[in-house]
């Protein structure tokens, strides 16, 4: 019997980075901006992340120029925080592993 040829394997590329409207600063499921997500305007914030289900889920972030979100360890903005910028592909490489530990974020614009 004849051997199967062997199928060839896709070279991974990098993801497209979507892209949010009106400012919006985007929060993603997975690095790479995969899996749920969802987006804030300048000025929103979030006290409890697990108002969205998101809870401590956060892997990877788009925040547009000009602006910075607050991200918070804790719910209700306790805990240590970090400014977030610009787009982000991977928290776990983002000033000390950021990377499913998010629980409140703070949306302004500088």
């Amino acid at each position: 019997m004849p051997r199967p040829i062997p199928r060839p394997v896709p070279i991974p590329r990098p993801y497209p980075i979507p892209a949010p409207t009106n400012s919006q600063a985007c929060f993603y499921e997975y690095e790479n901006f995969q899996g749920r997500s969802f987006c804030l305007r300048p000025g929103q914030s979030v006290s409890d992340l697990r108002t969205y289900g998101m809870d401590n889920e956060i892997s990877s972030a788009i925040i547009p120029a000009g602006f910075t979100v607050a991200v918070y360890e804790y719910a209700d903005y306790y805990g240590y925080s970090v400014e977030l910028q610009g787009v982000i592909y991977d928290l776990s490489d983002y000033n000390y592993e950021w990377d499913d530990s998010i629980s409140a974020i703070d949306y302004t614009q500088y």
